[in-house]
Parts: C-alpha cells; sequence; structure tokens
C-alpha cells in the first residue's frame, strides 16, 4: 500500500477547528454514531491522494491503516466496515464539504503566484459533466 506523505502537508493547512467549526454550522454529525464528517473528509483526501480507484472497501483498508489512523486520532481498535462507509458517503449533508472546499480553496489561492492564479479556474461536477455530455454534440470525428 503507497503511503503519501504530503497528506500531512496538504490536510495541514485546514485546521482542526475549522473542521470542526464547519461541522457544529452544517450539524453533519447529528445522528452519525461512528464516521463523523471530519474522518469521512480526511478519509476521501487520504484515498484520492493514494488511491487511484478509491472505493468503500479501499476506503475501509485504508481506515484501518496505521498511519491514517495517528494522524486522524482514530483509535487502532476502530473500526468501521466499507458498508458504513457508502452509507455515510450517501447520507452526508453535501454543505460540510462546500464549506470544506470553499475554505481550501480561499486557504490556497494565498498561496499562488499571481502566474498560477491566472491559470487555475474553478469548476465544478455539473459543469464537467454537462461539457462531457455535449462533447460529442460538439466534436464529430471524420466529419
Amino acid at each position: 500500500m503507497k503511503i503519501n506523505t504530503g497528506v500531512n502537508e496538504i490536510l495541514g493547512y485546514i485546521s482542526e477547528d475549522k473542521l470542526d467549526f464547519f461541522a457544529q454550522e452544517t450539524m453533519v454529525d447529528w445522528n452519525a454514531k461512528k464516521l463523523k464528517g471530519k474522518e469521512l473528509f480526511k478519509l476521501c483526501v487520504f484515498g484520492i491522494l493514494n488511491e487511484n480507484r478509491a472505493s468503500s472497501r479501499v476506503f475501509e483498508n485504508f481506515y484501518e491503516n496505521h498511519f491514517f489512523c495517528k494522524y486522524t486520532q482514530i483509535p487502532k481498535d476502530k473500526t468501521v466496515s466499507h458498508s458504513s462507509i457508502a452509507d455515510r458517503i450517501g447520507s452526508i449533508n453535501v454543505e460540510y464539504f462546500k464549506k470544506l472546499y470553499n475554505h481550501t480553496v480561499a486557504v490556497f489561492q494565498d498561496k499562488l503566484n499571481e502566474k498560477d492564479k491566472v491559470r487555475l479556474s474553478l469548476y465544478d461536477s455539473t459543469i464537467t459533466s454537462l461539457s462531457a455530455s455535449l462533447l460529442h454534440f460538439g466534436m464529430q470525428n471524420g466529419v
């Protein structure tokens, strides 16, 4: 299992206080018994940085990873099944991730020089999926 040392650096830009503040503000942990919003966010970032094909089973393996548990301060004996992870992803308040996304963009904007800021654009998944669905209409090979 490949462990990306950049996880600490990237997640280090978002303070625990901010993660907790957004969790309280959005009530993301209301009625969540096992997997808190903060843990799921870190698990997603960890998974994206360490695996090309993220899935609930991959996330389950990462959740049991010593490095991940140490970083997120999760007790080593705490486990979460892949079905619990999938259920939590399906039912979590997405407003929590929206607030984290906007905060992260603001944090990283301050760290970019002017040349990089011009090249960086924000896109959401709706724009990307709409563009992909229109691609076949605008691009026709052999015509």
